[in-house]
């Protein structure tokens, strides 16, 4: 009786921790792309060829930086949304 019972406990703990893991990663998510945009960030859907491309060799979820003809640019690439967030040095 007293394993049967060390075991539900043992399930229910490890059910309980991967459920708050799985909500933590939600909230970060979230939380992340409020803070983009409320910082200026831009949200853009990648239409043309080279911009599709572009955003396939992005990492997910990372802000990244990247220089174009001088310019320095910020991206966050939302790959559940398809879209990524661009900003600039002030943002």
């Amino acid at each position: 009786m007293k394993k049967q019972f060390r075991s539900f406990v043992a399930m229910f703990v490890v059910v309980c921790a991967l459920g708050g893991l799985v909500g933590c990663a939600e909230m970060e998510s979230s939380n992340t792309k409020s803070l983009l945009s409320a910082a200026g960030f831009r949200v853009r859907t990648p239409e043309t060829a080279a911009q599709k491309e572009l955003y396939a060799a992005l990492a997910p979820h990372h802000v990244q930086r990247a220089t174009v003809k001088g310019k320095v640019f910020y991206l966050y690439k939302d790959e559940t949304a398809g879209v990524a967030y661009v900003g600039q040095e002030p943002e």
